[in-house]
């Protein structure tokens, strides 16, 4: 198995059932299933160095990703764009939402380096389909130059 768990099964009357531990925080499971682990080492492993829970965060995004591709609109169903603002944004407006995304990054010590997240990008386009995060060098860049 390529997640980094103990996986063993189970003894007694119930066969394919297994159980799990976390080999970083020893948290165990009487029924391991594999999203389930996933899970625990993208969001809740103390643990988990930064390189294992992004693998697993971007395992998760993956799939979430190939179920909406394979989901087909009935005919009652409402579109996304009937919920969320994707039309393009003016210049002005990416500039102020640009400038605000700086000062937060700033004042709050968050590295420029979130934009590229998966989960941030995801967050952003479900506040506004029309805006593209600015790549970390054009924040790092532009924040030199926020005087206010």
């Amino acid at each position: 198995m390529a997640i980094n768990l103990e996986v063993s099964p189970i003894l007694g009357k119930q066969k394919s059932k297994f159980s799990a531990f976390c080999k970083y925080c020893k948290i165990t499971w009487k029924r391991g299933e594999i999203s389930k682990l996933e899970k625990h080492l993208s969001n809740h492993c103390k643990n988990a160095s930064a390189t294992i829970v992004r693998k697993y965060m971007s395992k998760i995004l993956e799939r979430q990703d190939k179920v909406t591709k394979k989901r087909k609109l009935s005919s009652g169903q409402q579109y996304m764009d009937n919920y969320h603002d994707s039309t393009d944004l003016f210049d002005a407006r990416i500039t102020r939402i640009n400038r605000a995304l700086i000062k937060f990054f700033v004042s709050c010590g968050i590295s420029f380096r979130i934009v590229e997240h998966p989960f941030f990008i995801n967050f952003i386009k479900e506040l506004n389909g029309g805006y593209d995060p600015p790549t970390r060098e054009m924040l790092a860049r532009t924040g030199t130059s926020i005087s206010e």
